[in-house]
């Protein structure tokens, strides 16, 4: 395959992931492997909107700074921790807390009033 071909071709599939995030809301994120009692140890501590999907969990990793998009991540089947959709703070030993409730607020609407720290250089 040529070089002209291949770039069109990353720019199709490129497209299609703009118009599915666009559609569904969301990026593809990354999959991890979860057993029920584990804490999702390989999850960075922080701030996580956190909602159950057939296959497990999707989380969406809370802004750090402004100007950050956050990132989506899913976790393959129901850890113990997990009780109801909400936001979660993850800390570095492992423990997840439920923050605010997925009945009081949804992800669009936290989104308009997160106040992430100015970014550093």
């Amino acid at each position: 395959m040529n070089r002209l071909a291949r770039s069109a071709l990353g720019l199709r599939l490129f497209g299609l992931s703009v118009f599915t995030a666009a559609l569904f809301g969301c990026m593809p994120g990354t999959l991890i492997e979860s057993a029920q009692d584990q804490t999702g140890a390989a999850i960075p501590a922080g701030s996580y909107w956190v909602v159950e999907t057939d296959a497990g969990l999707d989380l969406f990793q809370m802004p750090a700074y402004r100007g950050d998009a956050g990132k989506w991540q899913t976790l393959i089947g129901l850890p113990n921790w997990y009780t109801r959709d909400g936001l979660y703070s993850h800390d570095a030993a492992g423990n997840w807390t439920l923050e605010i409730d997925g009945a009081e607020t949804d992800l669009d609407s936290l989104l308009q009033v997160w106040d992430p720290r100015p970014p550093t250089s």
